[in-house]
């Protein structure tokens, strides 16, 4: 899984529970950094063919030169929701239960296809 600096909170939470079948890279891809590193570098952090379940507690824009076959993103694409912090995250999906529910979602249709 890879998220922006922002939702950590809720990776820790999956890796806690996880442990080591989790693999957690944080990493901002809006500002262009991670896309200008040498390729070797990308391949370590996000490996090819290896699924990711990318989350973003802003606009997924940034991640849509990584999205594949083997790659979805938790994001937020639309504009104006106001509650406390929590109540917002859960409403958007950013909880442990959605989070493995994709992930497990996204294991299902890589395994699905021939």
């Amino acid at each position: 899984m890879a998220a922006t600096l922002r939702k950590i909170h809720v990776l820790d939470d999956l890796k806690t529970k996880y442990g080591d079948l989790l693999w957690v890279a944080a990493l901002d891809v809006r500002d262009n950094l991670f896309s200008a590193q040498p390729d070797p570098y990308r391949a370590k952090v996000l490996p090819p063919g290896v699924p990711l379940l990318a989350i973003e507690a802003g606009a997924s824009l940034g991640w849509q030169s990584y999205v594949g076959p083997q790659i979805a993103v938790i994001g937020v694409n639309t504009f104006g929701a106001s509650a406390p912090g929590p109540v917002v995250m859960e409403h958007y999906g950013f909880t442990v239960e959605n989070i493995c529910k994709k992930a497990h979602d996204l294991l299902r249709q890589i395994e699905e296809k021939p």
